[in-house]
């Protein structure tokens, strides 16, 4: 996924960049197995305008994994 990310960053302009990262930043993934809570961003993931607390199967770097994660907005974050 970082690799995506990196051609959707690319062609966004700098503004919209620095706004992206710093959102993705505030979503957070927390895995429903074990608990361990980690940013959008530092999976390698791109959170930018939206809403909502959808399911999510990442990897869990505590569970080693694919785990449902739940995804939620952090407004203190970041």
């Amino acid at each position: 996924m970082p690799r995506l990310r990196s051609v959707i960053l690319t062609v966004m302009p700098p503004r919209w960049r620095a706004e992206a990262q710093r959102e993705s930043r505030q979503w957070m993934a927390t895995c429903r197995s074990c608990g361990h809570e980690q940013s959008i961003w530092d999976h390698g993931g791109l959170r930018w305008k939206s809403a909502g607390q959808p399911g999510m199967l990442l990897v869990c770097p505590d569970c080693r994994g694919k785990r449902n994660h739940r995804i939620w907005r952090d407004p203190s974050a970041a």
